[in-house]
């Protein structure tokens, strides 16, 4: 395949194909990788941050789901974090566990008639 081709079917421009060959010629496969991949985000919060949040959560907010705690977090220690990013350090401190989901039955069998034809009736227009 000609790398026009593989511009047009990829969806992108002949230099950048010519690029992308280059750069797996030099570094291989890894070249097609993202280069932050692995690498912590710029916009994380401060461990500093992280620690009193869930130590906060541990001594004043232990009842509280994390919606509730991350407003209360906001609202009285001005530590402002979304609800599921405080799920998300509170369920690695080990401080809390989501519920399973509890899957109700939808739709229950009847068991098969003995013949064909066979009909279950009630008379509704009569009272008993």
């Amino acid at each position: 395949m000609t790398q026009a081709a593989a511009a047009e079917q990829l969806g992108i421009s002949e230099r950048w194909v010519q690029e992308m060959v280059r750069r797996v010629r030099k570094r291989g496969d890894g070249a097609v990788v993202h280069g932050l991949r692995g690498k912590p985000s710029k916009r994380r919060l401060d461990q500093r941050v992280r620690d009193r949040a869930v130590k906060l959560y541990g001594s004043e907010y232990g009842d509280f789901g994390p919606t509730l705690a991350a407003e209360y977090l906001a609202e009285r220690h001005a530590i402002v974090l979304s609800k599921e990013t405080l799920r998300k350090w509170l369920i690695q401190a080990g401080t809390w566990r989501a519920k399973p989901r509890r899957v109700k039955e939808v739709h229950t069998w009847r068991p098969r008639r003995s013949c064909r034809g066979e009909l279950v009736q009630w008379d509704t227009n009569r009272p008993i």
